[in-house]
């Protein structure tokens, strides 16, 4: 994705993208009541999705090697798949948080 870079204080980061994607599913079943249905071979799951999104993350150095992260990112379906029943579209969000390493 394309975005900015900004360091806020001495030890803390900010960076701030948009993102463009596509996924493919390989595998996957949809659960309706008791029924269990394979996705895969479905015209509505089959294809390449496009997905649109933005993604932020905060960073801080806790040490000359080691860098604390805070993301947070959500992804859209960009082209919905049209059933009979209505629109197929797809809202991820994520939140993560963890260490980076710099391995010299």
């Amino acid at each position: 994705g394309l975005g900015a870079h900004v360091k806020l204080i001495k030890r803390l980061e900010v960076q701030v993208r948009g993102t463009l994607s596509a996924s493919k599913l390989i595998g996957g079943n949809q659960q309706s009541g008791n029924n269990f249905y394979s996705l895969v071979g479905n015209s509505h799951f089959d294809g390449i999705k496009l997905f649109k999104g933005f993604q932020i993350d905060l960073h801080t150095r806790l040490n000359n090697s080691t860098n604390l992260f805070l993301s947070y990112a959500q992804q859209s379906t960009l082209i919905s798949s049209e059933a009979s029943t209505g629109k197929l579209d797809f809202n991820n969000k994520i939140i993560a948080m963890g260490l980076e390493f710099q391995i010299n």
